[in-house]
C-alpha cells in the first residue's frame, strides 16, 4: 500500500514539474517572439526611412545641379551684339532669393536653351514646387515645361520649433554685383517627415538632408 502511494506521489511530482517546465518554456517563447517582433518593427522603420531618403535624394541632387549653373551662359560668353539681338540666349542669374524660394536663369540641362527655374514653397508649407519656363530669343518666357510640380513633399522646415530655411547662402565680398547676384554658394536644407508605420500616423520622425552648391559663374 505504501509503495502504491509512493508511486502516486512520485507521478504527481513529475506531472507538477512538467507543468512548471512547460510554463517556463511558454514564458521564454513568448518573450523571444516579442523580442523578434520588436526587432522586425525597428527594421521595417529603418527601411521606410531609407526608402524616403532614397526617394528625395535625386530631387536634392537635381536642385544642387541647377543652382550650380545659375547665370550660365552669361553675356560674357557671347559677342556684344547678342544681348541686343538675342537676349533670350543669356541667363540673367538670380532673380529672387528668400528662405523659401529661389528663382534664377540657367541652361541647366545643357541643351543650349536658357530656362527660368523657380523653386517655391507651396502655400501649405509642406511641399516645394518647381517650375521651369524656357526663354525665347527675344527674352520673353515660353510655356513652362514643368509647371509648379510638387518636387519635394512632407517638408516640415516651417513647422519646426526653430524654423529651418530651405535656402541660405554666402555672398562674395569681392563681387561688384548687387544682391542677390553676389551670392556665390547656395545651401539647401530639407527637414522631411518620415512615416515609420503606415498603420499609425502618429509614429513619425524628422529626417534631415542638406547640400551646398557653388556657382560656376558667380560673376552674373
Amino acid at each position: 500500500m505504501r509503495q502504491v502511494q509512493s508511486r502516486q506521489l512520485a507521478q504527481g511530482h513529475t506531472l507538477l514539474e512538467l507543468l512548471i517546465v512547460m510554463g517556463i518554456l511558454n514564458l521564454f517563447v513568448a518573450g523571444t517572439f516579442q523580442f523578434v517582433f520588436i526587432l522586425q518593427a525597428a527594421q521595417e522603420s529603418q527601411l521606410r526611412q531609407l526608402d524616403q531618403l532614397q526617394a528625395v535624394r535625386p530631387s536634392l541632387y537635381e536642385m544642387l545641379h541647377d543652382l550650380r549653373l545659375i547665370g550660365y551662359p552669361a553675356s560674357s560668353n557671347f559677342v556684344s551684339t547678342t544681348s541686343v539681338l538675342a537676349p533670350g540666349m543669356i541667363a540673367e542669374g538670380i532673380l529672387e532669393a528668400t528662405a523659401t524660394s529661389f528663382v534664377f536663369e540657367a541652361d541647366a540641362d545643357g541643351d543650349g536653351r536658357v530656362e527660368r527655374i523657380e523653386y517655391r514653397m507651396a502655400a501649405d508649407g509642406t511641399s516645394l514646387m518647381r517650375r521651369a519656363s524656357p526663354k525665347r530669343l527675344d527674352g520673353s518666357l515660353g510655356i513652362p515645361t514643368s509647371d509648379n510640380q510638387s518636387f519635394i513633399q512632407n517638408l516640415t522646415n516651417q513647422t519646426l520649433a526653430d524654423p529651418l530655411p530651405v535656402f541660405s547662402w554666402d555672398v562674395d565680398p569681392d563681387s561688384s554685383e548687387p544682391f542677390p547676384n553676389n551670392i556665390s554658394i547656395v545651401y539647401v536644407s530639407l527637414a522631411i517627415e518620415a512615416r515609420l508605420d503606415p498603420r499609425d500616423p502618429s509614429k513619425k520622425k524628422i529626417i534631415h538632408l542638406a547640400g551646398a552648391s557653388r556657382r560656376l559663374n558667380p560673376s552674373r
